[in-house]
């Protein structure tokens, strides 16, 4: 708060001074408080009758702002309404990368045709079950239906990694659905709820852990080409390789070792053709028996065999010397 006294007009002379005319007290006032007594500074002003017949609220735009404001009215002309209601803005810059990328991912991260079929517990009459009970439930929660979606791909793609008994099938449906909604809900029930719907056949604890070992399982592919490719980056025969062309026989040579085949054509994602990738998967082969028979990259072995990388270098997919022998061969 401040206070003006004896000041009504302040000009300058023609020497370019400060001069004072008059002494009048302009009352104080608070910032952003009451601004009635602004006007009083007006009083005596000869043209404040003009001041307050003058249209202040027409302003002109400038012929740029106009432009812009023309090229948001068209934007919001093309936009169309979603199933949900809301509006969504088309993007045709943008539009072909997105699906271009949704549909690489897609094929990446496929669901083996009849997988359950390799399963002790886990057939298709079971899984049809399961997948209607999860949706009772997430009904029963009012979940989204992307919740629901997202659940059922998060079960079949752990499923088909491992096989594991009856009794733990409705812990992983509960599991998958948790993960499900914490990537699309606001809110998310609490373990209670699950533990309720289930007749308390398990604890929150049992829960917790089936969503770290999903998760973690959902990982473990990318865990275990980050290791492959810091074993090239030791390797002095694979120091000319491209990065893309040694990340993308990392993934190929997890994939062999994992013994998932999840792509549908290799060389349309990667832009590398199986071929080309071999003499560089037979090399990481050759490296990885090594490691322990001549302690070559223990440094790297040691690193990835941290619990925040999951033991990723102990892997049973690196402990399979049969197959690595096979892979090093030239043999896929």
């Amino acid at each position: 708060m401040f206070k003006i006294q004896d000041i009504e007009n302040i000009g300058y002379d023609l020497n370019g001074h400060q001069k004072l005319n008059a002494k009048k007290e302009i009352t104080s006032r608070k910032a952003f408080g009451n601004i009635s007594n602004a006007r009083g500074i007006l009083k005596n002003a000869k043209d404040v009758k003009a001041l307050k017949n003058k249209d202040c609220h027409k302003v002109s735009i400038k012929p740029e702002v106009e432009k812009q404001k023309a090229n948001v009215t068209a934007k919001l002309a093309n936009t169309k309404v979603s199933y949900d209601g809301t509006r969504s803005i088309n993007l045709p810059d943008y539009t072909d990368d997105i699906y271009n990328y949704l549909f690489k991912l897609e094929s990446v991260l496929s669901i083996r045709k009849n997988y359950f079929l390799e399963k002790t517990h886990f057939n298709s009459a079971v899984r049809s079950v399961v997948v209607e009970w999860m949706l009772q439930v997430c009904s029963r929660f009012e979940m989204d239906a992307s919740t629901f979606q997202l659940s059922v791909s998060l079960l079949d793609r752990y499923m088909q990694i491992v096989d594991i008994n009856k009794e733990d099938i409705q812990i992983v449906a509960c599991s998958v659905i948790l993960i499900g909604g914490k990537f699309e809900e606001l809110l998310i029930p609490p373990y209670e709820d699950f533990l309720y719907v289930t007749d308390n056949i398990f604890t929150s604890d049992d829960i917790q852990n089936m969503e770290i070992d999903i998760l973690t399982l959902s990982h473990i592919e990318y865990l275990a080409s980050k290791y492959l490719i810091d074993i090239c980056l030791m390797d002095s025969k694979l120091c000319h390789i491209p990065p893309s062309q040694s990340a993308a026989a990392a993934s190929l040579l997890v994939q062999k070792l994992s013994k998932i085949d999840s792509f549908i054509n290799y060389e349309d994602i990667t832009s590398y053709s199986k071929r080309s990738l071999e003499p560089i998967v037979r090399r990481i082969c050759i490296d990885i028996l090594q490691i322990k028979s001549v302690g070559h990259f223990m440094t790297v072995y040691k690193k990835n065999c941290e619990p925040k990388m999951h033991f990723v270098s102990e892997n049973v997919m690196f402990k399979d010397k049969a197959l690595l022998k096979l892979f090093a061969s030239g043999v896929f």
